[in-house]
């Protein structure tokens, strides 16, 4: 009889030990999109949960641009945000892989850094306004000036360091392939 339970349960420890082993592989397959230039030998990859921007060929022949978290990945497409409280608010698109003209990734990491600099130039302008403002040394249009140029100014030079148009033109030789666990 106890010959039957340490076979069993040696049995058992194996499996569990073939299972963990082979589990970390399954973890890193992920879901993603490899943009590849064969020519310059560059590699982009795109995982769930990156931002992805796209100029892309709509229905009608028109071009667009949508610029959105990279939500589902399918064999000839792929899906860009979410649907938000049922179909009443879409904030999503479908691309065909064969529709894209241009791409970028937006990295979290650049992400992040936009959002912090852009609430920490708005903390910075309302503290400089208040300071100019409480000296009266400008009349209302003036301030409306200053506000409007601070305002437009700052966004100018946070966009031109993170941009997010497209980058990477298909037709320079980019192609595009799904990778599907």
């Amino acid at each position: 009889m106890c010959h039957w339970r340490l076979y069993f349960k040696n049995r058992i420890i194996f499996i569990l030990f073939v299972l963990l082993l082979s589990e970390p592989k399954s973890l890193l397959a992920q879901e993603q999109i490899v943009f590849f230039h064969e020519q310059k030998g560059k590699i982009i990859q795109a995982k769930l949960g990156d931002q992805l921007s796209i100029k892309y060929r709509g229905y009608l022949g028109q071009t667009e641009n949508f610029k959105q978290t990279l939500t589902e990945i399918k064999d000839s497409s792929f899906v860009l945000g979410y649907s938000l409280l049922g179909p009443d608010i879409l904030l999503y698109k479908e691309i065909k892989y064969s529709d894209i003209l241009a791409f970028r990734r937006i990295g979290l990491g650049s992400v992040i850094l936009k959002t912090t600099l852009s609430l920490g130039s708005a903390v910075g302008a309302i503290f400089l306004l208040d300071r100019t403002y409480k000296n009266n040394d400008f009349n209302l249009a003036g301030r409306i000036g200053i506000s409007v140029g601070l305002g437009v100014g700052m966004n100018l030079i946070i966009n031109s360091i993170f941009p997010d148009k497209p980058k990477y033109q298909v037709k320079e030789g980019w192609k595009v392939y799904p990778i599907i666990k």
